[in-house]
């Protein structure tokens, strides 16, 4: 199945490989409007209106941001703490958990934040909320996602090889 991906990105040969694959992912395997988080060194989200490639966001991910804080502060030294998951919303009673809760609340506010924002603006019936990425454990448990898999960017790539040998097949 060929299928052409559109946008409206200003600078779309500016777009990172991944996030291109990510929307073929959503291009191929789900066929509908879709938003993706992909969780890693930064968290970005990219929006697919279904049949175009809509713009996204970049934030900094969980380390990134707890390296900062260690950085920029001169009191704050904690330990890194890679596999953290949030099980409560009840505040923190350390410094270390402090900083992992508030980290955690605010990627969560955040993911919340862009579904809604997205819902209001693509009015499509069905929206598909992807989480992928190295990090995406971190966000697993959470409710708002309908597809969590570790690989979409690599299926998506695949997508958009198997759809290039296609396009590539008819011109012959």
């Amino acid at each position: 199945m060929d299928k052409k991906l559109f946008s409206s990105y200003r600078t779309f040969e500016k777009l990172g490989e991944d996030r291109i694959a990510n929307i073929y992912y959503c291009l191929h395997f789900l066929r509908s409007a879709s938003i993706v988080f992909d969780i890693g060194t930064a968290i970005n989200v990219d929006i697919f209106d279904g049949k175009s490639y809509m713009g996204g966001y970049i934030i900094s991910g969980f380390d990134m941001e707890r390296r900062a804080l260690q950085k920029d502060t001169s009191l704050i030294r904690i330990k890194e703490k890679r596999n953290f998951i949030l099980k409560s919303f009840s505040p923190g009673v350390s410094t270390e958990e402090c900083i992992n809760k508030g980290i955690a609340i605010s990627k969560i506010s955040f993911i919340e934040s862009c579904i809604k924002e997205v819902k209001r603006n693509i009015k499509r019936r069905f929206l598909a909320v992807v989480l992928t990425g190295g990090g995406c454990s971190k966000l697993k448990n959470l409710r708002c996602f309908d597809i969590t898999d570790r690989d979409v960017t690599l299926k998506g790539l695949a997508a958009a090889l198997l759809s290039k040998k296609i396009r590539e097949k008819h011109v012959e």
